[in-house]
């Protein structure tokens, strides 16, 4: 308890703060009946107080408390003229007194009552004056007015959504200007963390509370932008400012109608600094030697960040806003004399596509020919981004993209299969080629596919393991698309899968025969040949080895193989029940591990040969995918094996 000094004896309510229990019970009683009958005159006595406690003193401080916690409730039984008299001496207290811990009280009982007035528009002075002195150069006052906003920001945040760009703008000026002032600084860095909550917090807002932001929603859009084009402001707020906008888009029921009250204008900006992010990438000498083609790789976390939210933003709005928001600006950028900006302008196609399928097929026709162009750049990272965005546009702008523009499009591709200088290029270009095969008719690919087929066998005998890898599952998605020229494909491949079976060894990647057990059942089904009779122990046998070396439960690789001993049953049917003694074992260990039959919130979306349709959507039902896999090979084992 404080010890009261005997000069404050005769202030009013001291005894409220007295180690004797009669004394204080007393003044709380008094003071009780005060703030019923007379909160004026209660209101005047503890201001007179302050104002008679010794500069600094801990009465003084102790008064601002009791004043910090009535002044909220009291506020309106307080006649006009003694509301209009508390502000003005407030007001001029906070901005004249010089002592920190008395400083830090008359800031707190300030904010108790700005927190209540400024949402009603009641102390205009002071909410102007707190942006002023943002930057003055009063060294007092700086500290004076971090203190305020850090007490401020999370007592009406609200009120300040629409200045967001502007303190975080004032902050930034601001904080070299206190290094030298620790306490200061550290009211400044504490107010940026609060302003980052607020971020923080309205991003939580708008994604469970919408309509809250519907009457200001273009303010705050065209806020939030300001905020993420400011290159001078940290990556976290920015990031923020974007998200904030993602998840109001992503809102089916209103975000996404609100966004359409945005000028365009805001959401173009919005487009361009997506884009002008994703030039956020390493230069590296040696990424075309790299063993793995990772699609990360040189990513910064600027870039990584702006590729989701350019996905997301796209599939929220869609491409009747997205494209003609971005289409001329974006296509320029195309032809950039920075391979960094043609890297991104490149990318940004390939991320869109998912969302602006139909609007990026009517643009196709101008933009298929510089793609191509793009295809043999100059420099290999624009070609390999290329690559990668053909191999989207052929998922999601599927059947007619590969119907009108294959000729343009596999010759390019084959062409890169030929540049043995850039491993990487060719490993990219045979996915591509995969993904442009997986939604397009035997028709289209006949006239490319024993080119095709030639030179991927030939990765297979020369190539890197990636090369390889990637080899497999092209070949692998040709067999079932080729239809009646999967005989040819089949008899070009066993060769040399025979030799990956018969010279597997401990050694051997473990992916590469996982993708070799993958085409060869992918090949005997789509041909119906059984001459894989002979090599039906050798794969049994490589794929329970490789079930067993399992050590990671999540391990994609554990779906894959549970497919391919359903394929394997399928095409064998009952031949296939001799071996189901060796498989079943393998098949209910997976079935039994922890977490691998889970209910899930999200359902993995790769690799799926299942009818994905037959999936529930509700998110508090909905199975995991890997139990499926489990699922498919049980019917597969039991619908051809009796």
């Amino acid at each position: 308890m404080v010890t009261t000094p005997k000069s404050a004896k005769k202030l009013p309510f001291i005894d409220l703060y007295s180690d004797d229990d009669k004394l204080r019970k007393s003044a709380k009683t008094l003071f009780n009946y005060s703030k019923k009958y007379f909160p004026n005159s209660l209101i005047e006595e503890l201001f007179q107080a302050i104002e008679c406690s010794p500069p600094g003193s801990r009465t003084g401080i102790l008064y601002y408390d009791v004043l910090s916690d009535v002044l909220p409730s009291l506020w309106t039984k307080l006649s006009l003229s003694k509301r209009n008299d508390l502000k003005i001496r407030l007001h001029e207290k906070v901005w004249l007194e010089t002592d920190y811990e008395t400083l830090k009280a008359c800031s707190s009982c300030v904010s108790s009552l700005a927190g209540l007035l400024f949402p009603k528009n009641e102390w205009v002075l002071l909410f102007h004056l707190m942006f002023e002195y943002l930057g003055t150069n009063s060294s007092n006052g700086k500290l004076c007015v971090m203190l305020l906003w850090n007490e401020l920001i999370p007592k009406c945040p609200e009120v300040f959504v629409p200045y967001v760009d502007f303190l975080i703008e004032g902050f930034t000026d601001l904080m070299p200007t206190v290094l030298e002032d620790h306490r200061s600084r550290v009211a400044a860095a504490r107010a940026s963390v609060k302003l980052i909550f607020l971020l923080e917090d309205l991003i939580v807002l708008v994604g469970v509370e919408t309509a809250v932001f519907k009457v200001n929603i273009g303010v705050v859009v065209k806020y939030m932008v300001r905020i993420a084009e400011n290159s001078k402001l940290g990556e976290k707020l920015r990031q923020l400012s974007i998200e904030f906008i993602v998840t109001l888009a992503e809102d089916r029921e209103i975000g996404c109608g609100m966004m359409q009250m945005v000028p365009k204008e805001e959401v173009t900006k919005l487009l361009s600094v997506l884009i002008v992010m994703l030039v956020h990438i390493k230069e590296d000498p040696c990424w075309g030697n790299a063993t793995s083609d990772d699609e990360n790789e040189g990513q910064l976390s600027m870039c990584s960040y702006a590729m989701e939210s350019l996905d997301r933003l796209a599939i929220a709005l869609g491409g009747s806003v997205i494209v003609p928001c971005c289409a001329v600006g974006l296509f320029d950028l195309l032809h950039d004399q920075n391979w960094r900006i043609r890297h991104a302008a490149v990318t940004a196609i390939g991320l869109i596509s998912e969302g602006c399928s139909k609007a990026l097929l009517l643009e196709m026709e101008k933009l298929v020919q510089t793609i191509v162009k793009l295809i043999h750049d100059e420099h290999p990272r624009v070609c390999w981004a290329t690559i990668r965005t053909i191999g989207q546009l052929s998922t999601y702008l599927s059947p007619r993209f590969q119907e009108q523009y294959h000729q343009q499009l596999l010759r390019a591709l084959i062409e890169v299969l030929d540049d043995v200088d850039n491993p990487r290029l060719q490993t990219r270009a045979a996915s591509a080629i995969q993904l442009f095969s997986q939604n397009c008719s035997a028709d289209v690919l006949k006239p490319y596919l024993h080119n095709i087929v030639r030179k991927l066998v030939g990765f297979l005998q020369r190539g890197t393991a990636m090369m390889k890898e990637a080899s497999l599952a092209t070949l692998a998605s040709l067999a079932i698309s080729s239809q009646e020229d999967s005989a040819y494909l089949y008899d070009s491949l066993m060769p040399y899968l025979k030799v990956i079976l018969e010279t597997a060894t401990n050694d051997t990647s473990r992916t590469l025969l996982a993708k070799s057990m993958e085409c060869i059942t992918m090949a005997a089904m789509a041909v119906g040949n059984l001459a894989i009779n002979d090599y039906v122990e050798k794969v049994t046998a490589i794929l329970i080895s490789l079930h067993e070396t399992q050590t990671v439960i999540e391990d994609p690789m554990r779906r894959l193989l549970l497919l391919e001993c359903g394929r394997l049953c399928k095409f064998l049917g009952a031949d296939f029940l001799s071996y189901l003694s060796l498989v079943m074992p393998v098949a209910l260990k997976s079935a039994l591990l922890k977490n691998y039959l889970s209910v899930s919130d999200n359902s993995d979306t790769d690799d799926s040969d299942y009818e994905r349709d037959n999936i529930s959507e509700s998110k508090e039902n909905i199975w995991s995918f890997r139990a499926l896999k489990v699922s498919q090979m049980f019917y597969e084992v039991i619908s051809h094996c009796t």
